[in-house]
């Protein structure tokens, strides 16, 4: 029971420090554009309102028109920013250690790391491998494509 708690805890730290290490900022988005160079958004900025931005907003905050490369350079960022946020937002496991994992019974901790503890995949897998455990490493098997 020891050496499966010092497993638990130091899966833990990695999927702590990899969720650290995946932060995703809109500055750092905004940077691989080019045409976005010159645009100052102000300390005050979030990223919601960044998502919000267009055009003519820019041009109203800045007073320069960004022209059409630069509203597509626009639109590319909060796309990627989009994208990087869905996939940032789950934590990153591998799946040759969600595989490990489920094939232990700690499918639940990595279904439920995976979706935020939200949603019901997470607790139905550890009611599932609580009662048995075979039942379990099915049911995180079966769930496996619904993150990979």
């Amino acid at each position: 029971m020891k050496h499966l708690f010092t497993l638990a805890l130091a899966l833990l730290v990695t999927f702590s420090a990899q969720a650290v290490t995946n932060a995703v900022q809109f500055q750092d988005v905004l940077a691989e554009q080019p045409a976005l160079a010159g645009l100052d958004l102000g300390a005050d900025f979030d990223a919601q309102a960044f998502l919000d931005l267009t055009p003519k907003k820019v041009r109203e905050m800045t007073g320069e028109r960004l022209g059409i490369k630069g509203s597509l350079a626009l639109k590319a960022a909060q796309k990627s920013y989009k994208k990087q946020l869905k996939k940032g937002s789950a934590t990153d496991i591998p799946k040759g250690l969600y595989i490990v994992g489920a094939l232990f019974g700690w499918g639940w901790l990595l279904m439920g790391l995976m979706d935020d503890f939200e949603g019901n995949n997470w607790w139905v897998n550890l009611i599932l491998s609580f009662l048995c455990l075979v039942p379990g490493i099915i049911h995180a098997f079966i769930k496996m494509n619904e993150y990979y």
